[in-house]
């Protein structure tokens, strides 16, 4: 049985569900409600595991395919099968949206004015090639300012327990320099609260008061445990 971690509502339209590794049919490394069919797990598990989310929240969705980059995709609601995508865009009532994750951030978007839903992955490449300033400039796009925007950040990795190499820090600090956590000879990056001040300092309202994947046994974390599945958050812009 599917228990959401989180649910919430954001900005005029959006509602969004949190799920963790619990309550599906994938058998370990994957359990049990990995979400991903492309972690090696049996695809016929990951299926099972997508239509029992489908059952409980009501809604069908598009699944993001992360590729750790910049491409945007906007999403209409009758696409077959969405292209690799870090950055999903939608202003179609009833379009829901599910972002995939095991350590990196989702990132869910909505408008305060008007229907706009964004979602996005959020993983080192993808913070170090800017993907904070690309998620403000395609809402800019859409007619969407700032200050107009509420953010929720997703369980994700903290700083704490994310060591990395020196140049993956300087790269990331370059486009936020408030995930830069150094602590002994411990050289951390912590996402969330890059992400977390980055999109305050222009204005937005964001909420960022998730577990941390690694430190808790109710989510897949990739850096724990390699090969594993992965959670979601799944985000609705209603009518």
């Amino acid at each position: 049985m599917i228990t959401w971690t989180k649910t919430g509502k954001l900005g005029q339209s959006v509602t969004f569900q949190v799920t963790d590794r619990n309550g599906g049919y994938s058998s370990e490394p994957f359990s049990s409600l990995n979400i991903a069919n492309w972690v090696g797990d049996d695809e016929q598990a990951v299926t099972k595991n997508l239509n029992a989310i489908r059952d409980a929240s009501g809604t069908n969705f598009q699944i993001m395919n992360p590729e750790h980059g910049l491409n945007v995709q906007e999403v209409f609601g009758d696409e077959v099968a969405l292209k690799p995508a870090d950055i999903l865009v939608t202003m179609q009532p009833n379009v829901s949206l599910l972002v995939p994750s095991a350590d990196c951030v989702s990132v869910i978007a909505a408008a305060c004015s008007k229907k706009f839903l964004l979602a996005a992955h959020v993983g080192w490449r993808g913070a170090a090639a800017g993907i904070g300033a690309k998620i403000i400039s395609t809402s800019e796009l859409y007619g969407i300012q700032p200050a107009d925007l509420e953010i929720f950040l997703g369980p994700a990795i903290c700083g704490n327990c994310y060591e990395v190499q020196l140049d993956v820090q300087q790269q990331v600090g370059k486009q936020l320099p408030k995930s830069i956590l150094n602590r002994d000879k411990f050289i951390g990056v912590d996402l969330r609260l890059g992400l977390q001040h980055y999109f305050a300092s222009v204005g937005a309202i964001v909420h960022n008061d998730q577990p941390c994947t690694f430190e808790s046994t109710n989510y897949f974390s990739f850096r724990k445990e390699n090969i594993t599945g992965r959670q979601g958050v799944l985000a609705r812009l209603n009518k």
